[in-house]
């Protein structure tokens, strides 16, 4: 951006990044609100690699390094070796968004095991993994900024018949991000949580009408709604802000 012959810097300008399932959907606007911001991020995939290759296409289009990167997040290794190549590309990492997430929209009844499993690996156990290796990066370098992904009503317990696997990870990300935060706060390193409500995306397209009935505000939420909030977590007026959720949802289950 410039004004006259002055370049402004942009808001993230230098900062490097990691966004895990960044190949589409939600993941890949954040990777690229970030680029855009100046920001040089990761893009991590799993099955996608054109999907994320594209994506990294894209951010670099604003600038900044980006690449794709392959790594089951699910799998401590992996989700440690992700890491790490990710700070020695970057000579470091100063933003993770753990964005990687499954949902078994099932009733309890018809849960499965696999079901129950992969929505706890996808939800919480990934971003366990990846918060405990980037965070060690932050604190030596004295800075860092985690944000992770909840669902709205995800901080206070509800009982749910459907999509119980999913509430209860999403709980214990509240749980896990406000744990990691208290741990890590004089390390000028703040971990926050934005936790969206429902979502307009290819699978809620067909049942829009519907679905808005249930939000007070009555309409689903955008990407820009969401990544308002990341906006602030990432930047410094959140210096002082750790362990907070904030549900981006439009009053639904208020």
């Amino acid at each position: 951006m410039t004004f006259g012959h002055r370049t402004m810097k942009r808001k993230f300008e230098g900062k490097r990044a990691l966004v895990t399932g960044s190949a589409k959907r939600m993941g890949k606007a954040i990777a690229l609100f970030l680029a855009e911001n100046g920001a040089s991020v990761a893009i991590n995939y799993l099955m996608s690699k054109k999907e994320a290759e594209q994506t990294a296409k894209e951010a670099r289009k604003f600038g900044v390094k980006s690449f794709a990167v392959q790594a089951d997040v699910t799998d401590p290794a992996q989700a440690k070796e992700l890491v790490e190549r990710v700070a020695l590309e970057f000579g470091g990492i100063d933003y993770l968004v753990c964005n990687v997430g499954s949902f078994a929209n099932k009733n309890i009844r018809q849960l499965t095991a696999k079901d129950w499993m992969d929505d706890l690996q996808t939800n919480l156990n990934h971003a366990f993994f990846c918060c405990k290796a980037a965070l060690p990066f932050m604190e030596k370098q004295g800075f860092g900024r985690i944000v992770n992904i909840g669902y709205t009503g995800a901080d206070r317990i509800h009982a749910k018949t459907r999509p119980t696997a999913y509430q209860v990870a999403k709980n214990g990300v509240i749980t896990l991000t406000k744990s990691f935060a208290l741990e890590y706060a004089k390390s000028r390193v703040t971990v926050n949580c934005v936790s969206p409500g429902i979502m307009f995306n290819t699978k809620s397209r067909k049942t829009r009408q519907g679905l808005e009935k249930l939000v007070p505000m009555g309409r689903l939420a955008t990407f820009k709604d969401v990544l308002r909030a990341f906006d602030f977590f990432l930047s410094d007026d959140a210096d002082y802000v750790t362990g907070q959720n904030l549900e981006v949802a439009g009053g639904y289950q208020l």
